[in-house]
């Protein structure tokens, strides 16, 4: 039996490979990558959006939120305005209808019909 130690290492380590000179420049074409393009210049449209679409976004809901709310605010007093035109309507008609009641009941007094 073999100690550890003693055995080869150079069938553990991968084979080596030979390279031409041309087999070596393909190799190497084929595994590089293309240079890095330049660096695009931003489009002013996403620069624009980027700096400002929240501010603009922030402006956008305030403002709706409260339009939304001095329109229900309004539409409540609208609707008590109306609510106590209607109830002084009634009274009025209530007021009528007691007044020709009574000058019945007081011709049916005066006339003994």
């Amino acid at each position: 039996m073999r100690p550890l130690l003693r055995l080869p290492l150079r069938p553990l380590l991968q084979p080596r490979q030979q390279f031409g000179i041309g087999q070596l420049a393909q190799f190497t074409r084929r595994q590089s990558t293309a240079p890095p393009a330049a660096p695009q210049e931003p489009s002013r449209h996403r620069t624009f959006y980027h700096l400002y679409g929240r501010p603009i976004l922030k402006v956008f809901l305030l403002s709706y939120f409260f339009y939304q709310g001095a329109y229900w605010v309004w539409l409540r007093l609208e609707f008590a305005e109306e609510e106590r035109k209607l109830r002084g309507e009634i009274e009025e008609a209530e007021g009528l209808l007691a007044a020709a009641v009574r000058v019945q009941e007081e011709e049916k007094a005066r006339g003994g019909k």
